[in-house]
């Protein structure tokens, strides 16, 4: 893989778990409110009352998928990895 597609990679997932950890704290809040309180930095104790930056399942998921693509895509292993996420919060912040 060229160095130039890997800094894409890393920027793509970086950017998924930033905005992931943006949107935890204002998560099913309506866009009028969301307009009148727009979030411009990492807030915390919002709809989940989660400490600022604190990434949701999305990113826990991902990271799962992450880590089992880059051992080789196995998916019976994938699977484990989800139970595990769901039973003991595996990748869980």
């Amino acid at each position: 893989m060229k160095e130039n597609q890997l800094d894409q990679i890393t920027s793509g997932i970086l950017g998924f778990v930033v905005g992931d950890a943006l949107g935890v704290p204002v998560e099913f809040l309506s866009r009028e409110t969301l307009k009148k309180l727009p979030v411009q930095s990492m807030i915390g104790f919002g709809t989940h009352h989660q400490p600022p930056g604190t990434w949701s399942d999305d990113s826990s998921l991902m990271f799962c998928l992450l880590e089992t693509l880059v051992q080789g895509l196995d998916l019976r292993k994938l699977g484990n990895r989800f139970v595990n996420w769901l039973d003991i919060g595996y990748w869980t912040p």
